[in-house]
């Protein structure tokens, strides 16, 4: 789990791994409230890092100051995880996914897709209700998508909102937002808070990772029923109910007894 700051200005573009390696900046921790604040400055950009976790959810707060004399046309954090979950078989037979509504989130799952076989999962996701900053998300391959992602020769490079492999190819034919098949899969988020005058601080940047063990499918709002059944899958019904049998649920439906 690493994010990449990618900034531009003037042309040139620069990129850093936040969280590659040994933590070589000071932090502080708070035992009290689980969490831990950072700052350090890299590539003439001051970084503000305050992470709490809460039980299974890892939530990290970005602010970025632009300690440069000439404005950042580009500014963004991309979060990239290779989860590598081999609890069952290898990490080569990892399946993601991808919710279909706002907030968007991505997910890692261990062995399979079958709903009717819970197992281990990661899921990424952004805390801002209607997704400002983020400008792109995607499923992909180990270890292409690092490497794309931490090549900034022609700019900070855009992801590619969607399911995808190594070779760009689409992992989604059935469409049950779900790779067809397991592979070394990677997901990531990008969230741009640029341009940014010099001096000035970007607004806070929030996302959240999270960890557990739940059905092998993207049930985004959390009412135990996979987005390919279900009738509202951004709004939990788990009755499913659908007066009009209009096959869209009640929840829904703005004319739920109309069809």
């Amino acid at each position: 789990s690493m994010p990449f700051l990618c900034r531009s200005q003037g042309g040139a573009t620069e990129g850093t791994w936040l969280e590659r390696g040994p933590l070589a900046v000071n932090t502080v921790t708070d035992g009290v409230d689980n969490r831990m604040t950072s700052q350090y400055t890299v590539d003439g950009v001051e970084v503000d890092l305050t992470a709490t976790l809460d039980c299974n959810i890892l939530t990290q707060c970005w602010t970025f100051t632009n300690r440069t004399n000439a404005e950042l046309d580009t500014l963004a954090i991309i979060h990239y995880i290779d989860g590598d979950l081999f609890f069952e078989g290898s990490f080569g037979n990892d399946y993601a996914g991808a919710s279909v509504g706002v907030p968007k989130q991505v997910y890692e799952f261990d062995a399979g897709d079958d709903p009717n076989e819970p197992t281990t999962l990661l899921k990424l996701y952004g805390e801002e209700p209607d997704d400002r900053f983020l400008t792109g998300w995607e499923v992909a391959e180990y270890a292409e998508s690092r490497g794309r992602i931490s090549n900034v020769r022609d700019g900070c490079e855009p992801l590619r909102n969607g399911i995808t492999d190594d070779r760009g190819d689409n992992q989604d034919l059935d469409g049950d937002q779900v790779t067809d098949n397991g592979y070394d899969v990677t997901i990531a988020m990008r969230f741009d808070v640029g341009p940014l005058p010099a001096g000035e601080m970007s607004p806070a940047v929030c996302y959240s990772i999270q960890w557990g063990y739940a059905r092998a499918c993207v049930d985004e709002d959390m009412d135990d029923i996979c987005v390919p059944d279900d009738n509202c899958p951004t709004i939990p019904n788990p009755d499913q109910a659908d007066r009009d049998n209009d096959g869209l649920g009640d929840a829904c439906d703005n004319c739920p007894e109309q069809a």
